[in-house]
């Protein structure tokens, strides 16, 4: 932040009321938090908060208006959240839902047996869908390095003298033509099944094995499958989806009644290890910083201050430019479509900041936002995204809690979180493709509601209400 004692006070009293928008937002959210979507986008908001403001320089118009339109947003998330978390309807169907037996819980209850660990069992016709989506997942991402000619993790992790040997330089060249180069790959498609697909099969497989005893079968599974799974999810030299697939299975866990707390240490330290791991082997940790101390130095960077600079250095460069007026989100929907190149935004940003096009740095949503349709456009759009995000929620909580639900609705939670820090069409290559795909192959299972009427019906929902706090 900057040595202008006026500035300085000024950023951090936005940055303060920004906060406290957002913490009254997630107070007013706070029933069903953990399955709530918006509550996603604002804890991501809040970390993008946090590592925003203290970019700001005094002598940039346009931080200045970045952080007003912070706190615009930040107001309209609290205007909106003041609306929705007041909705009696809304929660009679939270209430609804967390009284929902995790299942197959119920099916076990008369066995008495392996009661705690029962809730991740698949059912029969789900384990044969996981396992086809698992299997369609490694044959797809096989073939996408087959038609890369390459794979990144395997030549990092068989380096000899633990310098990855091809260099930085050419590295960071072969890691970006892997999935945005000029030769098209088809990067959008596979990485369907590669990012969303094969961490949500793998993790129900697993979990479903962990919930039998012995636990033989599990570690067989991990022992053969586990290289596989990195080898898939490594193999473009991006850390990034690791962290969400970690991320994917904390969601569930913390969203199960039954919760083990062993296992998800056990995978977060883990990660730990293989994030540092991979870090000192492609040459990506800062000098001196070995170990754990380096892998948390390279987390803390990646979530606290490499989207929030692009975003700062990205407003800078389009604050003076024309507003596009939606042209360039047709540009970034556009690109969806399998070898049609969409917009360019952030290689421009990228150029802007290292002077090299070798590389993209996404702005956030409220950048993106501003520079299609103007500050009202944050307001708009940030009030259509919210009631998308409601909508989800509604979706959400009429999902039974199944072993192969609970993964897809972590992947769908997370992804609507990180929309903050991208454009909507991201939303799409993160992997909500991948997610229609799984509900296609093994179905959509859903639980009934007591209440399927309008809220006009103040009798019955209160009604409704005394049975979903007494079930």
């Amino acid at each position: 932040m900057s040595n202008n004692p006026e500035l300085t006070f000024f950023y951090g009293l936005m940055m303060v009321l920004a906060l406290a928008a957002c913490g009254a937002s997630l107070f007013l959210l706070r029933r069903g938090i953990t399955l709530n979507p918006i509550a996603y986008f604002i804890g991501v908001f809040i970390v993008q908060i946090l590592g925003t403001y203290p970019q700001f320089s005094p002598l940039e118009e346009a931080d200045e208006m970045h952080a007003y339109l912070i706190l615009i947003a930040s107001l309209v998330i609290l205007f909106f959240s003041f609306l929705f978390g007041r909705s009696q309807e809304m929660a009679v169907r939270i209430a609804v839902w967390k009284k929902q037996p995790d299942l197959p819980l119920m099916q076990r209850k008369l066995a008495g047996k392996r009661r705690k660990r029962s809730a991740w069992r698949l059912m029969r016709h789900e384990l044969s869908g996981v396992v086809f989506l698992f299997v369609v997942s490694i044959a797809a991402s096989l073939l996408y390095y087959r038609i890369v000619g390459y794979n990144l993790f395997v030549e990092a992790m068989t380096t000899s003298g633990g310098e990855f040997e091809i260099g930085v330089d050419d590295f960071t060249t072969r890691r970006l033509a892997s999935y945005a180069g000029d030769s098209y790959t088809g990067a959008g498609i596979f990485n369907q099944f590669k990012n969303t697909v094969l961490p949500i099969s793998f993790f129900a497989i697993l979990m479903h094995l962990l919930a039998r005893a012995p636990w033989g079968w599990a570690v067989a599974f991990l022992a053969f499958t586990g290289p596989i799974f990195l080898y898939c999810i490594l193999g473009t030299g991006q850390r990034a989806f690791l962290f969400y697939s970690l991320m994917m299975f904390v969601i569930a866990t913390v969203n199960q009644k039954k919760k083990n707390l062993i296992v998800l240490a056990g995978f977060v330290v883990g990660f730990l290890v293989l994030f540092g791991t991979y870090s000192v082997v492609l040459g990506r940790q800062a000098e001196g910083e070995q170990g754990l101390v380096g892998a948390l130095g390279q987390l803390y960077y990646r979530i606290f201050m490499a989207q929030q600079k692009a975003s700062v250095m990205g407003f800078r460069y389009l604050y003076p430019l024309e507003i596009t007026y939606g042209y360039e989100w047709f540009q970034s929907f556009r690109g969806l479509i399998p070898g049609v190149r969409g917009s360019d935004l952030s290689n421009r940003v990228h150029a802007y900041m290292y002077i090299s096009h070798r590389g993209t740095a996404p702005v956030s949503f409220w950048v993106s936002a501003y520079h299609n349709f103007g500050v009202v456009g944050v307001v708009s759009a940030g009030v259509i995204w919210l009631m998308i995000l409601k909508k989800t929620f509604l979706f959400l909580l009429g999902l039974k809690k199944s072993a192969i639900n609970r993964m897809v609705m972590s992947a769908l939670l997370l992804y609507c979180g990180l929309t903050v820090v991208a454009t909507p069409a991201q939303i799409f290559n993160y992997g909500l493709l991948g997610i229609i795909f799984i509900f296609l192959i093994v179905g959509i299972s859903r639980q009934r509601m007591p209440m399927r009427g309008g809220s006009s019906d103040r009798i019955g929902l209160r009604r409704n209400m005394r049975k979903a706090k007494g079930i």
